[in-house]
């Protein structure tokens, strides 16, 4: 008997959501579309910032670019000392390549990036640059804390005069993620007290143009929970379509953005391809739209109902 009650109750909520679903489409359909396209848009909007944030984080941990070490050796190291502490450094673990630039080639360097000849600003003797040593840090090394034990260590020898860490480039990009994500929470929030209002105000607006259908229902005996449930049921398809809509035009707009992020990591050198919604993240997006307007739903059904009550 419990069994079968069960079933029955199931099939009862099972027929109720349909049948919300049904009046979403047959009453009213353009003001169910605008409800559908403004929660879309609340969950949209964060969303497309939230993949932003996502895939600006990826391409910063994934990207080596000026992620160098750079050691000024002092003046009075030889050719032959430089050599040996590269060879030394090269066996560390934590470091996947090292190259050496010595003082006489940084000169010669520096000399036709400015048009001039060999030996033409500086005599050989009257050299001025120091030799130096570039240090690509290893995979795990990548750390903020990995890379200043690495620079302490490296700091450490007598021949060297400086180190200097090209953490500058981190510092902004991290900078610029920080904003992001401050944004995404910023505008999310904002956006979803426009879903709940959304919401609310439509629900609201259909218990009041069906309150001499709600009354009647109430003559015969139905109970406030009962006629509360259909709206329910049209707040969480409400929230379901909204959320699907939403996802769809993040994902959209990520794909547009894509197009000219692909053109700017290209010119670069760099070859990332921009991730949208993995899995977790849509069902996530998908439950949290429709369990939010589900909820909204009811607290916004019992309001207006125990208002039709109270007129009554």
């Amino acid at each position: 008997m419990n069994k079968q009650t069960g079933v029955s109750s199931l099939r009862t909520h099972i027929n109720e959501a349909k049948n919300a679903f049904d009046a979403i489409l047959r009453f009213r359909f353009m003001a169910s579309l605008l409800t559908i396209a403004v929660i879309g848009i609340s969950i949209a909007i964060p969303g497309f910032f939230y993949l932003m944030v996502k895939n600006v984080s990826l391409l910063a941990d994934n990207l080596s670019l000026e992620k160098n070490i750079t050691v000024y050796l002092s003046a009075q190291t030889s050719n032959e000392a430089v050599n040996i502490f590269a060879n030394t450094l090269k066996k560390d673990p934590h470091i996947s390549k090292v190259r050496v630039i010595l003082n006489n080639e940084g000169l010669a360097q520096f000399e036709r990036a400015i048009g001039m000849e060999t030996g033409e600003v500086f005599a050989e003797n009257e050299n001025p640059l120091p030799h130096a040593i570039i240090v690509t840090p290893g995979n795990d090394a990548q750390t903020q804390e990995e890379l200043t034990k690495l620079v302490q260590y490296i700091n450490s020898n007598n021949h060297v005069e400086s180190v200097r860490l090209d953490k500058d480039w981190f510092t902004k990009i991290n900078s610029f993620i920080n904003v992001l994500s401050f944004l995404c929470f910023f505008v999310g929030v904002i956006l979803f007290f426009s879903l709940l209002l959304t919401v609310i105000n439509s629900i609201s607006n259909r218990v009041i143009l069906h309150a001499d259908e709600i009354e009647v229902m109430k003559l015969v005996g139905a109970t406030d929970n009962y006629i509360c449930r259909t709206y329910a049921y049209m707040g969480a398809c409400f929230g379901g379509l909204g959320g699907f809509w939403g996802i769809w035009l993040a994902t959209l707009a990520l794909f547009l953005t894509s197009i000219f992020f692909d053109e700017l990591t290209q010119a670069y050198g760099f070859d990332y391809s921009m991730q949208g919604f993995s899995f977790g993240e849509f069902i996530f997006l998908l439950l949290f739209s429709t369990l939010s307007s589900l909820v909204v739903a009811v607290f916004s059904a019992r309001r207006a109902i125990a208002r039709i009550e109270l007129v009554e």
